[in-house]
């Protein structure tokens, strides 16, 4: 203890007598603490655990400069009625896809529980290139006039939960945040109709020789 009091002290006395080269070392070990784990998370995000997309440097997400807002950087959601213009007259984007995070509750004799959720529509897991690992994903004929509600959850919650519950499909967890949202959905319904008024976020994907 005294030994290390002693050398406390000593150093102390060095970095009043050269405070300048006490900066420079701090500095030094900063930047590279600061670029070794910028490095690491690179690697990590890019190489070891990269998005489980198809195609995923050819995603987009966009935001609107909307006129009757002040919002600054735009909005980053389209109404409905918006993005079935939008699929009109795209002639930039190969594939797209739109949903919109929203919370479902379970309720049962015992009490009512909550999961994130989220509408998409129905070709959202082709465009990601994400296959169910048990049933099937959502198909066009889901999202038709008439058609019976269905939904796919998470694997996560599936066996957690719902594993004895009759559900369309399950997928693997989603990195949900690389795209648009910081949530992680846990279960995925039936796109929203197109009369719908809420607002949605939307993702398109580019083509190698786009054209206005």
């Amino acid at each position: 203890m005294t030994s290390m009091l002693a050398d406390l002290r000593y150093g102390l006395r060095g970095i009043r007598a050269n405070p300048g080269f006490c900066f420079l070392a701090i500095l030094t070990l900063a930047l590279g603490i600061g670029a070794g784990t910028t490095m690491f998370s690179v690697i990590k995000n890019v190489l070891l655990s990269p998005f489980p997309y198809k195609n995923p440097e050819q995603i987009a997400a966009f935001a609107i400069h909307d006129l009757d807002s002040s919002r600054p950087g735009g909005r980053t959601f389209m109404k409905a009625a918006e993005y079935l213009e939008f699929q009109q007259q795209n002639h930039v984007f190969s594939e797209d896809t739109g949903g919109g995070n929203e919370d479902v509750l379970w309720t049962t004799g015992v009490g009512t529980e909550q999961f994130d959720g989220a509408y998409v529509t129905p070709n959202t897991f082709v465009f990601l290139g994400v296959a169910a690992q048990i049933g099937r994903g959502l198909l066009p004929e889901d999202a038709k006039p008439g058609a019976p509600p269905v939904f796919v959850m998470s694997y996560k919650l599936w066996r957690t939960r719902f594993n004895l519950f009759e559900i369309v499909g399950v997928v693997g967890d989603m990195k949900n945040s690389g795209i648009q949202e910081p949530i992680q959905p846990e279960i995925w319904c039936r796109t929203l109709s197109p009369g719908c008024s809420s607002a949605v976020c939307w993702c398109a994907r580019r083509v190698s020789r786009a054209r206005c």
